[in-house]
């Protein structure tokens, strides 16, 4: 099975939505890890095997090395007095 954006799943039994509960369950998992869920009262065991990059449609919300008070897209001024 693979962890797909929603728009790629289509009907495809080998592919699982990121907005499922149990895609979203996966999210941040690492290779070997494993997770167990329930499916019509049947336990099931998902097992991380590999990662892949992500494409450019995932951004990160904070880049390494850079302080979110020093943000350029930051043009709120805070709070003043009145």
């Amino acid at each position: 099975m693979q962890l797909v954006w929603p728009e790629e799943c289509w009907s495809d039994p080998a592919c699982i939505s990121v907005l499922t509960p149990l895609g979203t369950a996966l999210i941040g998992l690492q290779v070997g890890d494993q997770m167990p869920y329930f499916v019509a009262g049947c336990l099931n065991v998902v097992r991380v095997q590999s990662l892949t990059p992500s494409d450019s449609k995932v951004v990160p919300l904070f880049r390494k090395g850079t302080r979110r008070s020093g943000n350029p897209f930051d043009d709120d001024p805070g709070p003043t007095a009145a």
